[in-house]
């Protein structure tokens, strides 16, 4: 310690002279007084060194400010420079979608002309029972009597939708009536085609059916339209005999738990099975010759006899579906 010679020489003459409290009091003073020397030095030293820390940090921080700065003139630059690319290329593309739409336009007038090389009116005779079934019709229906100038709109609105033109169709039918079809116009193919785009076209998104009402003649309310596929009255007469034959069957309750099905008519005939064995042929001539033929063998293999299943007919079919039972069993 740099003050010791001096607290040694002070301590010497105060030993000689013999004044040890004074020494005492003096060295205590001189100690304190060369510690705080001390503890100013190390403050002042300290405070030095934060002083630089300090300036050190404040530079380092504007350095990384500055380098930041840079970076996000860079990121602003890029941001620009992609929204004139998206820009330009959402123009391109209006541009590009606009020639298409165009084209698209031009390709289904032209469409339209070709469909027009043969325009022919098919009028629906409902009176020919076994008529042939014409895949460019679709037909309309009606509980009670409408007037088709109300029709008309509806039809409209269904067809539009279905991205079908009016230049492609014609809303036939009585001015009053209950019984209207649409004939699609063109060469055969491409009026079926319609057709069948138009009736999917029922069947909305989510596979839920439209249904469509007009007003009745009277305005008094409206009415349910019902739309569907061109069908002879023998195939209608078939179908709702299956339909029947099917219910007697089940109504018995031979046959809980098994798949009881019926065939699509084809040459006047349908054909009902239970569990794919075949036990009963519909046939229907004509209107008033409609039978019902059981095979018994293949009935009883299900408990079931023809007279069960006659009888449940006759007690669940309504008075016009009066029928008669084949007096012979058949085989397939």
């Amino acid at each position: 310690m740099a003050g010791e010679p001096a607290i040694k020489r002070r301590s010497t003459e105060l030993s000689e002279s013999g004044s040890t409290t004074s020494l005492m009091a003096e060295i205590e003073d001189l100690f304190n007084e060369k510690l705080e020397a001390r503890e100013n030095m190390q403050k002042q030293a300290l405070e030095q060194s934060n002083k630089e820390l300090l300036r050190s940090l404040t530079g380092a921080t504007h350095a990384i400010v500055g380098k930041m700065a840079k970076r996000v003139d860079k990121v602003e630059h890029c941001q620009q420079q992609i929204r004139g690319d998206l820009e330009e290329h959402r123009k391109d593309t209006e541009t590009r979608f606009k020639k298409l739409e165009s084209e698209l336009s031009d390709a289904r007038s032209a469409l339209r002309l070709a469909q027009k090389v043969e325009v022919t009116d098919k009028d629906i005779r409902d009176s020919d029972f076994a008529r042939e079934e014409d895949p460019t019709v679709l037909k309309l229906g009606t509980a009670v009597i409408v007037k088709r100038v109300d029709l008309l709109p509806v039809v409209q609105k269904w067809l539009t939708d279905a991205d079908l033109s009016e230049e492609q169709w014609a809303l036939k039918g009585p001015t009053e009536g209950t019984k209207f079809h649409i004939q699609f116009l063109g060469t055969a193919g491409l009026a079926a085609v319609a057709a069948r785009d138009a009736n999917f076209h029922l069947r909305g998104p989510e596979g839920v059916w439209q249904h469509f009402d007009v007003p009745a003649k009277d305005d008094s309310a409206k009415t349910r339209l019902f739309i569907g596929p061109d069908k002879s009255d023998q195939r209608i007469t078939l179908e709702r005999f299956a339909k029947r034959v099917i219910a007697a069957i089940k109504s018995t309750g031979k046959t809980a738990g098994k798949p009881v099905t019926a065939t699509r008519p084809e040459k006047g005939e349908v054909f009902v099975s239970v569990s794919q064995v075949l036990v009963a042929r519909v046939v229907a001539p004509t209107r008033q010759d409609a039978k019902v033929a059981y095979d018994d063998e293949a009935l009883a293999t299900f408990a079931l006899a023809r007279e069960i299943v006659q009888e449940a007919f006759e007690s669940t079919a309504p008075p016009s579906l009066a029928t008669k039972v084949a007096g012979a069993t058949f085989s397939f």
